[in-house]
């Protein structure tokens, strides 16, 4: 496929973690045509993100395109876009009103997967990608978009590791001023959009309890309605901890991240976003699909998953999966122990 100087529109306007997975996909088309001119669509919570990645020329606010469901108005800014190509990457009812729009404002070719029965009315190119069995990583599915534009189905992590290319965040005297040079700083991100598999605020603070406060300088990050959540297990009884909830825009947690030593949260954002800075990152996971660290674990040279061995079919019929908590603090101690030697 000629790609020379298209205008391509990449669309994932879910949450970071979503995000990061989508974004090789726009490293991967520029290798292919460095002409091409990639517009990312996002939401304004990603906005920062987004624009931080090199190969994304352009950002493009689904928020302010799609204003108060007026589909109309937004075939209008669709228009404007002057697209070529979309990649409809999300595939979720947010998704079917996008292909819509994009259908109506007459973008020539228009990229879906064909497992979302709404696309075979709004998509005039489907790609066979059906997530439902958990094969591969989530950004390893985001990118098998790749082969309705010439590229290739199959991307190992390691490749996508390779295509990732993020611009250095300026250093604010803010940020900067919280690291300790002579300590390991280590963020706990303990909370989720998805309570049901992460690990209990009590755990994390046994987990505080166990780390030498002369080696190891601990942030928590996470909203202010999330800090209130953990504030007695993990911030009231040591105030050593450095308390960031909800004190922090998402390029200064960006800015952090990039200049830490190391984070442990569960599948959310910052362990995604510490793995694609090549942050030692560890991952704590449920082993139940599809939340398991094999599709949403962290990606990255220095990234790590913890995960209990097993098959967690019990925990179908439940409104949670305790198989987490089977995570012990001490074994989460051992590894940023190793961490804290190899950083020494």
């Amino acid at each position: 496929m000629n790609l020379k100087n298209k205008r391509i529109i990449i669309s994932k306007i879910n949450q970071i973690g979503d995000v990061i997975c989508a974004l090789p996909l726009a490293s991967a088309i520029k290798k292919l045509e460095p002409s091409a001119h990639i517009i990312f669509m996002g939401t304004q919570y990603t906005r920062e993100l987004i624009e931080h990645y090199l190969d994304v020329d352009e950002f493009a606010n689904w928020n302010t395109i799609y204003q108060d469901n007026d589909e109309e108005a937004a075939v209008k800014q669709f228009q404007a876009l002057q697209a070529d190509i979309i990649i409809q990457v999300l595939a979720t009812r947010p998704g079917d009103i996008i292909s819509r729009v994009a259908k109506k404002a007459k973008i020539p070719l228009r990229i879906g997967t064909s497992h979302r029965l709404r696309n075979w009315l709004t998509c005039n190119r489907l790609v066979n990608i059906g997530r439902s069995q958990c094969k591969y990583h989530e950004t390893q599915y985001d990118m098998m978009f790749m082969q309705a534009l010439g590229g290739k189905k199959h991307y190992s992590l390691q490749e996508i590791i390779a295509l990732r290319r993020f611009k250095p965040l300026t250093k604010t005297p803010r940020v900067q001023s919280l690291l300790d040079p002579d300590r390991f700083n280590l963020i706990l991100h303990p909370k989720t959009r998805c309570a049901h598999i992460e690990w209990k605020p009590e755990q994390y603070g046994e987990l505080i309890r166990l780390l030498p406060t002369e080696k190891f300088k601990i942030f928590v990050t996470g909203s202010k309605a999330e800090g209130d959540i953990v504030r007695e297990a993990m911030l009231a009884p040591f105030p050593h901890v450095v308390d960031l909830c909800g004190n922090t825009s998402l390029s200064e947690l960006m800015e952090l991240i990039q200049n830490i030593d190391g984070l442990v949260c569960a599948s959310t954002g910052p362990v995604h976003l510490a793995a694609a800075f090549n942050v030692k990152t560890l991952g704590l996971y449920a082993p139940i699909r599809p939340f398991h660290a094999g599709r949403w674990g962290p990606v990255g040279s220095q990234a790590s998953s913890l995960s209990l061995s097993k098959k967690c079919n019990d925990c179908r019929n439940k409104s949670f999966c305790p198989c987490i908590w089977e995570l012990t603090p001490q074994q989460v101690c051992d590894v940023l122990l190793r961490w804290n030697q190899e950083h020494a």
